[in-house]
């Protein structure tokens, strides 16, 4: 299943991320700062949404094709595709081979405004000057972190 919303200047994101709430609560956050995102649940569903502008958020283990799997065949259609893969494990354990520009890592569970700030940082957009982590774009402000 895939959500989709829009109303926004920022780049498109695609989130493949297989727990539900996780998945739900990032889309939320994403939304509300701004960037139009189009959620769903594995690699496969990612791949079969995958188009070459924006940016991809994926979870690193999922079912059916895992994240690192799905971002090396969306790479081979954009080399340069911003990329925020996520995990509860460490990233050295987890992806060798898939250094370099374009790509960064975070580990679960991560706080709702550091999936923000490290989206804005990877697309090159500078952090919001208002309060709070979602500036104008939104109003959710805390330290809560997303599982």
């Amino acid at each position: 299943m895939s959500t989709r919303s829009s109303g926004s200047h920022n780049a498109t994101v695609l989130l493949a991320e297989d727990e539900e709430m996780v998945r739900s609560m990032a889309q939320l956050v994403l939304e509300k700062a701004g960037f139009p995102t189009l959620a769903v649940a594995d690699g496969v569903e990612a791949l079969e949404l995958f188009s070459s502008d924006g940016a991809v958020i994926l979870d690193v283990s999922m079912p059916r094709l895992n994240g690192d799997a799905a971002l090396k065949q969306m790479r081979a259609q954009r080399p340069d595709l911003p990329a925020l893969l996520t995990s509860g494990y460490e990233a050295d354990d987890l992806l060798p081979g898939l250094e370099g520009p374009g790509l960064v890592f975070l580990k679960k569970p991560y706080a709702p405004q550091t999936l923000v700030r490290e989206l804005r940082a990877l697309l090159g957009q500078p952090r919001s000057p208002q309060k709070g982590f979602l500036g104008a774009a939104g109003n959710l402000e805390g330290p809560e972190s997303v599982p």
